[in-house]
């Protein structure tokens, strides 16, 4: 539900770091770049760039399961995505420990917007009649996801039955969705919870 107990070093320092107000972030890596010469340039400078990137942010202990080696083709085809904002506003929530609308840091524009002068909370309380079943994969090692800050999240639910905690061990924020062994270890038992469980699908 939010970042209060992150234990990141590159959050907290990033969370001080006025940078993100100034910059606009636009396509990384062009889709036209995979052939030839260039794209295993790419891929050489692309592999160590994210792995130190990535390690720095999301890894406090090192979990070894992303093949960098394949990463460029991952990244190739992943189609998510955030914008610039999305970087901010999660920052500002982590600054002010807890959920806040986007603060545009001009009362001006907040005042159009919100009709007040700073960014206003998000009703949490809302959360009370949540009517979704969830699975939430947790993990020892992700440090986005504290325990502390999951509990809070699962406090606020109003029934508590709607929620199913499914723990695996030594994955990292982003091996959720990269690790060579998500399939088997998570990816498996999310569909077999839609698909038997909840009959969803």
């Amino acid at each position: 539900a939010n970042l209060r107990h992150s234990p990141s070093p590159v959050l907290k320092y990033w969370a001080n770091w006025d940078i993100f107000n100034h910059l606009h972030f636009g396509n990384f890596m062009n889709p036209g770049i995979k052939n030839g010469f260039y794209y295993y340039l790419a891929t050489k400078t692309f592999n160590k760039l994210s792995a130190m990137v990535i390690n720095s942010i999301i890894q406090i202990t090192p979990t070894n399961r992303i093949d960098y080696v394949k990463f460029l083709d991952v990244m190739h085809y992943e189609p998510g995505g955030c914008s610039y904002r999305n970087i901010i506003q999660w920052l500002q929530c982590y600054k002010k420990k807890d959920i806040y609308m986007f603060d545009y840091n001009d009362e001006k524009k907040n005042m159009e917007v919100y009709g007040m002068k700073t960014a206003p909370m998000y009703d949490k309380t809302l959360l009370k009649e949540w009517k979704i079943p969830m699975f939430m994969v947790i993990s020892d090692t992700d440090p986005f996801s504290d325990k502390k800050d999951i509990d809070e999240f699962c406090d606020s639910i109003g029934d508590q039955s709607l929620i199913k905690q499914f723990y695996v061990s030594r994955y990292n924020h982003l091996d959720y969705l990269w690790s060579q062994d998500t399939k088997e270890d998570i990816f498996e038992h999310i569909v077999n919870y839609l698909t038997q469980d909840n009959n969803v699908l």
